[in-house]
């Protein structure tokens, strides 16, 4: 199960003065300057740290370089380097997004509070790990077994994905339980339907002897 693997600390915009290149020549020679234009640019930087080292390790990058991911297609797919990067812009996006429309970091997933399966001391050491969710927990791997250091974590890991299946199995079942109640409320429309046909055909009246020449027996019998 593919779960996060970096917890964003926070975002913020740093201001510098905006320049723009030029080509000037100096004693014949040709060469580039930056000169300033006396305005500011606004460059946004996030700071994110490895599920499990938030105390050990973070990291600040301008959320513009992170952005420049090479697309996932062809060579470039199986390529370890870009399938991190893509990943790694793939959890901080949705987050920048929310930040920059003034919204909430979004959550994704079931929070620690809402879930009996461990107590307030350890959803607060979890969450000081940088685990938000069950479904964090659920994704964590050996490796973050053997840095986080959180007693029975190996349980609390079995706990999590047995939890997040139970709810998968709830959500299909409502869905089948829902479907069977559509189609039998369309059986009931049919039925009701069917019904009124019935009654219709029954309510017309007989339909008009048609007016014409006598059938020929007639007519010989006559004459």
């Amino acid at each position: 199960m593919a779960g996060p693997q970096i917890f964003i600390h926070k975002f913020w915009t740093e201001y510098k003065p905006e320049t723009v290149r030029k080509e000037v020549t100096v004693g014949g020679k040709t060469k580039e300057v930056f000169e300033p234009t006396g305005n500011l640019r606004g460059v946004d930087w996030v700071a994110y740290s490895p599920i499990g080292s938030l105390q050990k390790t973070m990291l600040t990058e301008a959320v513009h370089r992170l952005a420049a991911v090479v697309p996932m297609e062809g060579r470039a797919a199986i390529n370890p380097a870009v399938q991190m990067a893509n990943a790694r812009w793939n959890e901080i996006k949705p987050a920048y997004e929310a930040w920059k429309s003034g919204r909430e970091v979004p959550v994704n997933g079931t929070p620690l509070a809402a879930w009996a399966g461990i107590t307030p001391e350890q959803a607060e050491l979890f969450r000081m790990k940088g685990v938000r969710t069950v479904e964090d927990i659920a994704a964590l791997t050996d490796t973050h077994k053997r840095s986080m250091g959180i007693p029975g974590l190996h349980d609390i890991i079995e706990n999590a994905k047995r939890f997040i299946s139970a709810q998968d199995k709830t959500v299909v079942t409502k869905a089948l339980e829902q479907k069977d109640a559509e189609i039998a409320s369309l059986k009931d429309q049919m039925a009701e339907m069917a019904e009124m046909m019935k009654e219709l055909v029954a309510s017309k009246p007989d339909a008009p002897k048609k007016r014409g020449r006598p059938p020929k027996a007639q007519e010989e019998a006559a004459a």
